[in-house]
């Protein structure tokens, strides 16, 4: 720990030290704020500021008077460049609705008024914005579209800038030799600019994360310390608080436990500051990783953390409180296994056990009440039918909660016991975009349309011989070859996972028809050993774990709209079935499970 005081010391004093260049130009642009001889001098000189102070409270100050000025005078130009530099400072503090609006607004002003230069800041803005969202496809083709632009009219700096923040993007698409390709030239562009002048930290930040996945560590480690040292050198706090959270998750890939608390901390710190929730979300998940095996405690205390910044910066709203109401505490436990399984395997045991007591002594005296009424109705038989409904009823309500082999085991026996089944093919679905598209319409439309797909769902896996799990908001889950195990499960659940793609497709061609916001789908498959069984202590739930569960999680996130993505696992299974073809994608990153083999799917 002595390094990390010393190194405290040095960055503290650095802290106070703003790059020479960059304090010029804020002071110059001020100067000529104050001698300006006419408003629309005025409000570029505004908006100039407004980038200048991006991450900071300043910056939305002179975003507002230049948008405001702009408007006053109707000064396109004037109006394109606020709002694009205004919705970017929006943007920086984690309010996506609000700066997307502005950059839409920017972006028809542009190409209204054929001011081209001014597009191609707004489509980089776009870009930030779908690469937050975690489009990033489509943050790319606004990139490139950016960079288009700027080539024609020989925009080095700007051009240099748009390669960094692409190379940034493949790296997370896992396509290193484009984001290796891009992010060199950024670098080395900058710094034949530089004349001996720091250049942009974040271009070290995205070299360190390139090397760090190539396996250079040391370098990488020297990359990420250098981006950095110029953070702290250039004032740059949004950089300082990314470069500190991404040596930390470093330290924690190469086991440096100690290292790794200490940078989320100071990372954690930095962001907190200055409001950045985006890096505040991300040192808050470290974080609860990093204790989950240590102290549950804290773990839990920063995992709640990163769960209330994810809500404000994704849209919770109703939207959240929806999920909320339809998940109960099963979403927070399926999120908590990522993030701190060590705790949620503790916790889900004592549900587990917690559960399945108040339930069989709920089942017991309703199983021994009804025993009691049946036969005091063998004397009584104006009671009889009377009975016999409420014993019905009983049963239709154990029989909508579990699957009929474990309600008549429970009704049997008192008791059903939680199984292990060795050959189990999990299913998720997730829609794509579905916070951005549920902002969009009313409370009304949006429990109609998920009630509307989730129906035909439940129609499908019927058919196919698989069992409905639950639903965790948007997401569904289902799984074949249990209760009762079978061979064919793998084959039913790709089946009905096609049935449910095309449904949803025939879903998109009618909503766009009636002029309606569509729902796409990513649907995930992965087969392997889960346990199944009885949980929760107020609204009972059959449920299942097992590390299947979390692949078949990965898979769906790993995939693409419109397109069955499924496991190496699941693969074996179905390859020689002549009624699918398949695409194979080769090893891809899923998060917290390394590389993994996949393949797409379709019907022959």
């Amino acid at each position: 720990m002595k390094k990390h005081f010393i190194f405290s010391i040095l960055l503290a004093v650095a802290s106070h030290t703003v790059l020479a260049q960059t304090r010029k130009e804020i002071d110059d642009a001020k100067r000529e704020l104050a001698v300006a001889e006419n408003d629309t001098s005025r409000v570029l000189i505004l908006a100039e500021l407004c980038d200048l102070y991006r991450s900071t409270d300043s910056a939305q100050q002179f975003g507002q008077k230049a948008l405001t000025l702009a408007q006053k005078i109707n000064f396109p130009k004037g109006k394109a460049r606020a709002l694009t530099n205004y919705g970017g400072a929006f943007y920086d503090v984690g309010n996506y609705p609000k700066a997307l609006g502005m950059l839409l607004d920017a972006v028809q002003i542009a190409e209204d008024n054929h001011l081209e230069k001014e597009l191609a800041g707004t489509h980089f803005q776009m870009g930030n914005l779908y690469s937050a969202l975690n489009d990033y496809r489509k943050a790319l083709d606004y990139y490139k579209m950016s960079l288009s632009i700027y080539e024609r009219y020989h925009d080095g700096p700007k051009i240099s800038l748009v390669k960094m923040h692409m190379g940034r993007r493949f790296l997370i698409l896992n396509r290193l030799d484009s984001a290796l390709y891009y992010e060199q030239q950024a670098y080395d562009e900058m710094l034949d600019r530089s004349k001996g002048n720091e250049i942009n930290p974040l271009v070290y930040r995205n070299l360190a994360s390139i090397q760090f996945k190539l396996g250079n560590v040391p370098l990488a480690l020297e990359y990420g310390h250098k981006g950095l040292q110029v953070s702290y050198k250039t004032n740059f706090r949004w950089g300082i608080a990314y470069s500190l959270v991404e040596l930390a998750r470093f330290y924690q890939k190469i086991n440096q436990r100690d290292s790794s608390l200490y940078y989320a901390k100071l990372g954690l710190e930095e962001a907190q500051r200055i409001s950045n929730r985006r890096n505040i979300l991300l040192a808050c998940s470290l974080l609860s990783e990093l204790y989950e095996s240590t102290d549950t405690k804290e773990a839990f205390r920063y995992y709640k953390m990163a769960g209330i910044v994810k809500d404000s910066l994704f849209g919770a709203g109703s939207i959240q409180a929806f999920q909320e109401i339809l998940a109960q505490n099963q979403e927070r436990k399926i999120v908590a296994e990522n993030a701190k399984r060590a705790y949620q395997s503790q916790l889900r045991q004592y549900g587990l056990l917690a559960g399945l007591a108040v339930l069989l002594l709920v089942a017991y005296f309703l199983y021994r009440n009804n025993k009691r009424k049946q036969e005091a109705n063998k004397v009584l038989g104006a009671e009889k039918k009377e009975v016999e409904k409420q014993r019905n009823r009983s049963d239709e309500l154990l029989l909508n909660i579990l699957p009929s082999e474990v309600a008549e085991e429970l009704k049997e026996n008192g008791k059903a016991k939680a199984r292990q089944f060795d050959n189990v093919t999990v299913m998720f679905t997730d829609f794509k975009n579905f916070t951005g598209i549920s902002e969009k319409l009313s409370a009304k439309e949006l429990v109609a349309e998920i009630d509307t797909c989730f129906k035909a769902f439940d129609n499908i896996i019927t058919k196919c011989n698989i069992e409905k799990i639950k639903t965790i908001g948007d997401s569904y889950m289902c799984a074949g070859g249990l209760p009762i195990p079978n061979e064919t499960n793998a084959t039913d659940i790709v089946n009905a996972a096609l049935d449910i793609q095309q449904f949803i497709k025939l879903r998109v061609e009618l909503r766009i028809k009636e002029a309606k916001l569509p729902f796409e789908i990513r649907i995930g498959v992965h087969t392997g050993p889960v346990v199944a069984g009885i949980v929760g202590s107020k609204k009972f739930a059959y449920d299942i774990w097992g590390d299947t569960v979390n692949i078949a999680s990965r898979m769906e996130s790993s995939g693409e709209a419109g397109r069955l993505n499924v496991s190496q696992s699941t693969y074996d299974r179905i390859k020689n079935d002549a009624n699918f073809r398949f695409e194979p994608r080769g090893k891809i990153e899923a998060k917290n499970k390394g590389a993994i083999e996949m393949y797409f799917v379709e019907r022959n």
